[in-house]
């Protein structure tokens, strides 16, 4: 997600949305800016309270278009009271700020499923537009905010007087602390969500090393909250290193759920039409069980640089005695 972009979106938002005269009339005006900056959040804190109550589909309800819909009303009853305007504009101010939240994360190209529960693809570009490390965006995101802010100083009319002037002293303080409690919290959340992408890699490296044991271990780590940022990185790898085990039952299981929670991951298919295809069932039954995954593959992923290579791989399989296979492959990169 854009860390730094979701903060100097939403400020950006609340000082193009705050109303004449904001913070001279009382405490309540000194937190529209937090506010704000917490609505522009709103998708990702859903989300990481949902997994954190243990509820797998989070991430995907709160980045898609039902909850844009069941929550803007409520947030905009909170941002209508803290700036101190009318309900309407309250929702128009945290329609916008939801969106926009959605459309950075596409644009970053983090493969969130706006039509879920409607429809499980994922929505990703081919590259991502806006940059992924958290300095690059910040550089990005901090010069595209104080163009803003010039554009918004040279609008600004001679002789406006102090209608707008910010509240001082300690209504100014409770702002900034609020507003700077916000963004080191996501600060936080983002880089345990970096430990978490780092111990899913050395999972990946134990098992294609045949350490399983370890390699689970590791993936134990990775799965606590917050999770990595990729669904279903997990399960797919304990899908690999059950099935290096010979346990195919939960291989099986975790495939279906790495399956489950994204659809578009080519590996996740691919692998699961190598473990069919390689398993101890009677040739016509393990071709049964393959053809719609390979139909699958050759409709979503045919421009896929590995596409070749599994599915030479999985007619070997086929075409060889059941029992008389080749191990399940290594996990894909």
């Amino acid at each position: 997600m854009p860390l730094i972009g979701h903060a100097l979106v939403g400020w950006a938002t609340a000082l193009e949305s705050q109303p004449k005269g904001h913070g001279r009339g009382g405490g309540t005006g000194t937190l529209f800016v937090p506010v704000v900056i917490a609505a522009a959040y709103f998708p990702d804190a859903f989300a990481q309270l949902g997994l954190l109550a243990g509820w797998p589909d989070a991430s995907r309800a709160g980045h898609s278009l039902l909850l844009a819909l069941v929550a803007t009303p409520a947030v905009a009853a909170v941002v209508s009271a803290a700036g101190g305007f009318s309900y309407a504009k309250g929702l128009v101010v945290a329609g916008i700020s939801i969106g926009l939240h959605d459309v950075l994360d596409i644009l970053q190209s983090t493969d969130r499923q706006p039509l879920w529960p409607l429809a499980d693809r994922p929505l990703a570009l081919p590259r991502p537009l806006l940059p992924e490390s958290p300095i690059g965006e910040a550089v990005v995101f901090g010069v595209l905010f104080l163009l803003y802010l010039g554009v918004a100083r040279l609008r600004r009319r001679p002789g406006a007087g102090g209608e707008g002037r910010a509240p001082r002293g300690r209504l100014a303080w409770a702002g900034r602390i609020a507003t700077a409690a916000l963004v080191t919290l996501a600060v936080a959340t983002h880089g345990l969500r970096g430990r978490r992408e780092s111990q899913l890699e050395a999972a990946r490296a134990s098992i294609e090393q045949g350490d399983v044991r370890a390699g689970l271990l590791l993936l134990a780590d990775a799965a606590r909250w917050p999770s990595t940022a990729r669904a279903g990185r997990v399960d797919y790898l304990r899908a690999e290193a059950y099935a290096a085990r010979g346990e195919r039952a939960l291989a099986e299981e975790h495939y279906l759920r790495s399956r489950r929670a994204d659809p578009a991951y080519f590996w996740s298919l691919a692998d699961l039409a190598l473990f069919y295809a390689s398993g101890p069932e009677p040739a016509d039954e393990r071709r049964r069980r393959v053809l719609p995954l390979l139909e699958r593959l050759r409709a979503d992923h045919r421009a896929h640089s590995a596409l070749p290579r599994v599915l030479a791989r999985v007619e070997r399989a086929l075409g060889r005695p059941a029992g008389d296979l080749d191990k399940v492959p290594a996990p894909g990169p």
